[in-house]
C-alpha cells in the first residue's frame, strides 16, 4: 500500500486512514525511513495523522476557511512512487454522501470536486494554493471521469489536527 502525506505539526503527518488501513505504516522523506505511529484515525471521513519521532520536515498550514469555484492550486503526491505536482481548480465545494472506508456505514463529507487527474498514489496528498497553504486533502477520484478528483476540505481538517497533537 502506497500513497501521500503531509506534515501539519511538530512530527506529525496526515493522510488518509485508507492509506494506512491494516498497515504498520512509515514514512519516506529525505532519503531515509521512519517508523509511524497512528495517534488518530478516522474511518469515516478517511483521514490518520501519524506520529513521526524525529522527522524534521516543514509543516504545511491548513487554510481555515473554504475557497470557491476556479480557486486553482495543486496537487502534490506520489502516484507511482515518484513526485507530482498537479495542476488543479475547484469545480465546487460540496456536501458528499457516502460510505466509510470499509464500506459499512453511510457517512457525509464537505468536500471539493477538482479539475486534475488523480491517480493511485495521490491519496493523502495535499491541494495546495499558491503560496503553499494547503486547502484540502486528496482522498478519491472520479470512476467515470479522469479528469475529476476529490479533497475533503481544509476547516474539516483543522480541528483533527488539533485533537492529533494533544494525543
Amino acid at each position: 500500500v502506497q500513497g501521500t502525506g503531509f506534515v501539519v505539526g511538530d512530527d506529525l503527518v496526515m493522510t488518509n486512514a485508507h492509506v494506512i488501513a491494516g498497515a504498520a505504516p512509515r514514512v519516506e522523506w529525505n532519503e531515509q525511513t521512519f517508523e509511524a505511529v497512528p495517534v488518530l484515525f478516522d474511518d469515516d471521513l478517511d483521514v490518520a495523522v501519524l506520529r513521526v519521532d524525529g522527522l524534521d520536515a516543514p509543516a504545511l498550514d491548513l487554510l481555515p476557511r473554504e475557497i470557491g469555484r476556479g480557486d486553482g492550486g495543486a496537487v502534490l503526491g506520489y502516484p507511482g512512487g515518484r513526485y507530482v505536482e498537479l495542476r488543479a481548480g475547484v469545480r465546487r465545494a460540496l456536501d458528499a454522501v457516502g460510505r466509510d472506508i470499509y464500506a459499512d456505514d453511510e457517512v457525509r463529507r464537505r468536500i471539493y470536486e477538482l479539475q486534475a487527474r488523480v491517480r493511485r498514489g495521490n491519496s493523502g496528498g495535499p491541494f495546495v494554493l499558491p503560496g503553499g497553504v494547503a486547502a484540502g486533502m486528496i482522498f478519491g477520484a472520479s470512476t467515470t471521469n479522469p479528469g475529476i478528483g476529490y479533497a475533503l476540505t481544509s476547516p474539516r481538517l483543522i480541528p483533527i489536527v488539533e485533537r492529533a497533537a494533544r494525543a
